[in-house]
């Protein structure tokens, strides 16, 4: 738990396993692994939920043919609805197939595979760079290669900012290596009503505004998450309300159980 609690810092079961054997000389599986690592972050900031699976595929390799075949029969099982995008790791079977399968549909880059490649492929300024990854002219100063990456990914593929949808921080399955940073930022929040319903939230010395009627901050979060950024939970506390209450829809156990009303079948194998 004393590891996790800074979510910089990457911490996977592998590294358990290392540490189990190191410390203890205690063989541990890479499930046992895993399942502590899980067990220790709820305990740390609770069960973060669960990611649903919609549809998935056994093949004998990733390339262009199986992903396209993939992209192919989701198409067929659930079509194309609204405000629907993908996000990924930049694999080039998945950018081939999402491109000729979902011509038009937003494609998003995983922010967590994003930065481990930026890691893997730039490791000498990986520490400076791991502040600041999303200030173009500091990282340009530190590295020039990284921005020119990032750069021709496309800032509106990862880039909050920039995005053509409304998304969160663009990741996939492995969200669970991310952990959201509101719980421990709130001890360093400073509340003062201005009226009701206009707040300001002082934050290592920098100051936000929290509209909550309007579900507003000036951080801008709480507009591009649907649901309160930690200023603005720290302003639901200091007033007793309810914070799911401020929440999108999307975030309900109606919403979810809304996924499955209607039966997705499966598909046979192409030589059946």
């Amino acid at each position: 738990m004393d590891t996790l609690d800074d979510p910089k810092i990457v911490y996977n079961a592998e590294n358990i396993q290392r540490d189990m054997k190191r410390q203890y000389d205690l063989d541990l599986s890479y499930c046992k692994a895993h399942r502590t690592k899980k067990k220790a972050l709820e305990m740390l900031r609770g069960d973060p939920g669960h990611i649903l699976s919609i549809a998935y595929a056994i093949v004998d390799s990733e390339n262009n043919a199986s992903w396209e075949s993939f992209f192919e029969r989701l198409k067929e099982a659930i079509g194309v609805r609204e405000r629907i995008y993908f996000v990924s790791d930049r694999h080039q079977g998945i950018l081939r197939a999402i491109s000729i399968v979902y011509s038009g549909v937003p494609h998003c880059i995983c922010i967590w595979h994003l930065w481990n490649n930026i890691k893997e492929n730039y490791r000498r300024n990986q520490q400076q760079l791991r502040e600041i990854v999303y200030a173009m002219q500091k990282v340009e100063r530190i590295d020039k290669r990284v921005k020119d990456y990032l750069f021709d990914i496309g800032y509106q593929k990862w880039a909050r900012t920039h995005a053509t949808v409304n998304r969160t921080m663009i990741m996939t399955s492995n969200i669970t290596e991310s952990v959201n940073l509101a719980i421990k930022d709130e001890r360093d929040l400073l509340v003062r009503p201005l009226t009701d319903y206009l707040h300001t939230v002082t934050h290592k010395g920098r100051t936000f505004i929290v509209r909550i009627k309007e579900q507003i901050c000036t951080c801008r979060r709480f507009q591009l998450d649907v649901g309160p950024c930690s200023h603005a939970l720290e302003v639901l506390k200091s007033k007793r309300l309810k914070s799911e209450d401020y929440c999108s829809i999307y975030y309900t156990i109606a919403a979810m159980k809304k996924t499955y009303e209607i039966s997705i079948n499966p598909i046979p194998d192409e030589t059946s």
